[in-house]
């Protein structure tokens, strides 16, 4: 009934360890956790996002090139933000030497340019056992 009434499914019927645990780890996000934040100031090919929702991305003093995750759990929400309106943020697609690949919706990198702000909101789906990573909607403004 708790469950119910906060909009989640209920927990798995069956006794399957990886399904209890996705479904704790949706609860526990939903539920119990306030959001976590993260700055990332350089350029990283496996930025560590386990136990965070939002990066900023702060390219106040630089450009940032993100070109893969990792820390990534079944079904995590994740939003990359540019904090700043100076230079310029990169999210490459498939760049494949991070150990959690990020895939676009027009395979092809996101640039969001210097003089504006914005950020992608990813979701992590398992793959095989695989931490793979999508890009649900991207914008920028200027």
């Amino acid at each position: 009934m708790f469950a119910n009434k906060l909009k989640i499914d209920p927990p798995p019927s069956t006794g399957d360890i990886e399904e209890i645990r996705k479904w704790l780890f949706r609860f526990y996000n939903r539920i119990m956790k306030p959001p976590a934040w993260k700055y990332q100031y350089s350029d990283t090919d496996s930025l560590d996002v386990s136990n965070y929702d939002f990066i900023v991305a702060w390219t106040g003093d630089n450009n940032v090139t993100i070109g893969g995750l990792s820390g990534g759990m079944d079904g995590q929400s994740l939003v990359i933000f540019k904090g700043s309106t100076l230079n310029i943020l990169t999210i490459e697609c498939n760049e494949g030497s991070g150990d959690e690949i990020i895939y676009t919706d027009t395979v092809s990198d996101i640039v969001l340019p210097a003089g504006t702000i914005g950020g992608v909101y990813l979701k992590c789906i398992y793959s095989s056992g695989v931490p793979l990573w999508f890009v649900v909607s991207s914008n920028n403004r200027s």
